[in-house]
């Protein structure tokens, strides 16, 4: 099982993750998995832990992840992307270099998809958010609570369509 957020604090973790499983799968029922696309590049260590962190918060929810693997440079990164009709991509960087690549990122990145950065983004929240990232996501950030606006933005998006 996943044994993954120990940490979270009170609420039961279990309950609303269940929710959240059963809208994810009534979304998947419509048609395809919702897909996560890991965009991991620059610093190595970094890329890796937030590529893996990624995996698991977003993979709590039951979407389908797609990580194919690391990149020096966000240009190299965004060739490399086998999937572009994923429903959501995540950057997977360090703090600084993130800061850089969030344009390129956020460009290349389908009009009607989520952008998510994995991080904090600190004191650069504002201007992540003028570049385009929806959300953050990061040991600080709320798990169900995230994963449930991922999924309000996500339901708009359908109707849309």
């Amino acid at each position: 099982g996943r044994v993954l957020y120990k940490t979270v604090g009170s609420f039961n973790a279990g309950e609303e993750l269940d929710v959240i499983r059963k809208k994810v799968q009534k979304l998947q029922n419509n048609g395809s998995p919702v897909t996560v696309q890991l965009v991991q590049a620059g610093n190595k260590t970094w890329r890796h832990a937030r590529a893996s962190f990624s995996a698991n918060f977003l993979g709590c929810a039951g979407f389908s992840i797609n990580d194919p693997g690391g990149f020096d440079t966000i240009d190299e990164a965004l060739k490399g992307l086998d999937n572009t009709d994923a429903d959501i991509f995540v950057l997977c960087s360090s703090d600084d270099e993130a800061i850089e690549m969030a344009g390129p990122f956020t460009d290349a990145a389908p009009d009607n998809s989520i952008v998510i950065l994995a991080g904090n983004p600190g004191k650069h929240e504002e201007r992540f958010r003028a570049e385009g990232i929806d959300f953050f996501i990061h040991l600080k950030a709320n798990l169900p609570d995230t994963l449930n606006a991922i999924l309000d933005k996500l339901n708009r998006e359908e109707t849309s369509k």
